[in-house]
């Protein structure tokens, strides 16, 4: 049924929109940009060095099962310099969205500033649930107060109607093309929807780092890349039955690319993915455990430091855990990668609580509606914020030290 109807992208035919900003290579040099338009029109982004206005031509694509109508489009700009804010606009060259901005990863790394980094999870675009948390991320961004978000699965809740993608976009666009929108996939992401060949969106709508970030194999869609003095690593937890998975494939390339983590570049390694290594709720929680167990071994064996999740619509921080599963009572030098569960976003199927299995690890339980905060203080030691959505009221708060 969903094939027979026709979903049009856009409120406007000439009008650029749905426009967001991601990594693609070394963030102080490059910069990706993406966005819609109804339809199939020359790709170009205008941005302004010095008062001087340069173009940078892309490629344009789209997709149709699922009705959907519009034409998705691709920029790479490279070349750009470390520490720079530029002012930009995309277009066709007669049609042009409004102004944004955007600023390359400066040269200086944590001493010398502090990395600060928004992260969420779980967020749909029905505004009734997710508005207070957008209106937060909004007011960060027009502050210039992070440097990037990461969003770690469930983006939209678009579930193969691909209307909910354009939807989300045009809600988020303040704040996806003014700063890099950092992905990774999620059970509304694919679920069973990948198994009955409905429309994946998530694969046609980014641009991400690394050969895997984005294919047609949906349960391998994995990528890292290096920001300041932090290695980020970004895992797909997801199967197309929606069931948890971590495939021998993405196995073995989490063990090659932590080996080959620079501790002395990036000190800190920091592993994002949807469904949770460690949760307090249904029979789901125990079942993670036993199919991320080998992930779980690689990440205690090289050491990473902090781990974020999301898919229980709650807040949960867990202590340190080890390999064997139990907890380590401290934040300072614990021998063992923290677990920080943020899936309270905003969505149609509202904030759960935490009856079921109770995880002796975790220390902290929310059921509210929040957003993080990660501030990147130098090489030894960060701190995690969780605030109320829409307030900068404080609703727990770590600081995690190691000496690497």
């Amino acid at each position: 049924m969903i094939d027979e109807c026709t979903v049009d992208c856009c409120v406007s035919q000439t009008q650029p929109e749905q426009v967001h900003l991601s990594y693609i290579d070394d963030p102080h040099t490059s910069m990706g940009v993406t966005w819609v338009t109804q339809n199939k029109v020359p790709s170009i982004v205008e941005y302004v060095l010095d008062s001087t206005k340069i173009s940078v031509n892309g490629t344009v694509s789209t997709y149709t099962n699922g009705g959907w109508n519009g034409w998705i489009h691709f920029v790479k700009i490279f070349g750009l310099q470390p520490g720079t804010r530029y002012k930009y606009r995309v277009g066709d060259g007669q049609f042009w969205s409004k102004y944004f901005s955007f600023a390359t990863e400066p040269l200086l790394a944590p001493p010398q500033r502090v990395v600060k980094i928004a992260n969420i999870a779980d967020m749909g675009a029905n505004m009734s649930e997710s508005g207070a948390n957008m209106e937060s991320l909004k007011t960060l961004v027009k502050n210039q107060d992070v440097d990037f978000i990461l969003h770690n699965g469930d983006i939209g809740y678009a579930d193969g109607y691909q209307g909910q993608w354009d939807l989300f976009f045009r809600e988020m666009e303040d704040v996806t093309a003014n700063i890099p929108y950092m992905v990774n996939v999620g059970n509304h992401e694919i679920g069973v929807i990948g198994a009955l060949g409905l429309p994946v969106g998530y694969i046609h709508r980014f641009q991400l780092p690394g050969a895997h970030s984005i294919t047609d194999d949906l349960e391998n869609l994995y990528y890292s890349w290096d920001y300041a003095n932090v290695h980020f690593v970004s895992i797909d937890t997801e199967s197309t039955i929606d069931t948890t998975s971590f495939t021998n494939e993405q196995t073995a390339w989490l063990e090659k690319d932590l080996a080959a983590v620079n501790r002395t570049k990036t000190p800190w390694v920091i592993l994002y993915g949807h469904r949770p290594f460690y949760c307090t709720g249904p029979e789901e929680c125990v079942y993670n455990r036993l199919m991320l167990a080998e992930a779980v071994k690689i990440i205690n064996k090289y050491k990473v430091d902090l781990v974020f999740s999301g898919h229980r619509h709650n807040y949960e921080r867990m202590w340190p855990i080890r390999e064997d599963g139990t907890a380590v009572h401290t934040y300072t030098n614990p021998g063992a990668p923290a677990f920080i569960l943020n899936g309270a976003g905003g969505n149609r199927e509202g904030v759960q609580g935490f009856g079921g299995h109770q995880f002796p690890g975790s220390v902290v339980k929310i059921s509210e509606f929040g957003y993080g905060i990660l501030e990147i203080f130098n090489s030894t030691v960060l701190q995690y914020t969780y605030y109320q959505a829409g307030t900068t009221n404080v609703l727990d708060q770590i600081v995690l030290t190691v000496d690497h």
